[in-house]
């Protein structure tokens, strides 16, 4: 199921919210970021088979922050599907 990495989810998030690459991974809380940040935990969990412990090396969080992350990006995501769409896309 690892077809798709993380590198690919962040790169093409990252393309997608119009953010300077590594900028997802960067401790900054602008509403921009986090909500970047969510969109691609959520996506990295749905399309990868990597645990929140796994995933939190890559975002540089620990397993509870990317579970409140993907929680958050289901809610956005159930509300504005094309967002997940046009991201998947680029991958």
């Amino acid at each position: 199921m690892r077809s798709v990495n993380p590198f690919k989810i962040i790169a093409a998030v990252e393309e997608y919210y119009h953010l300077p690459k590594g900028s997802i991974v960067k401790h900054n809380r602008s509403r921009t970021r986090v909500r970047a940040r969510a969109v691609s935990v959520r996506l990295c969990r749905q399309l990868t088979d990597f645990t929140y412990s796994e995933l939190g090396e890559f975002f540089e969080r620990d397993h509870s922050s990317l579970q409140h992350l993907n929680n958050k990006a289901s809610k956005l995501l159930n509300v504005c599907k094309e967002i997940g769409e046009e991201i998947l896309t680029k991958l």
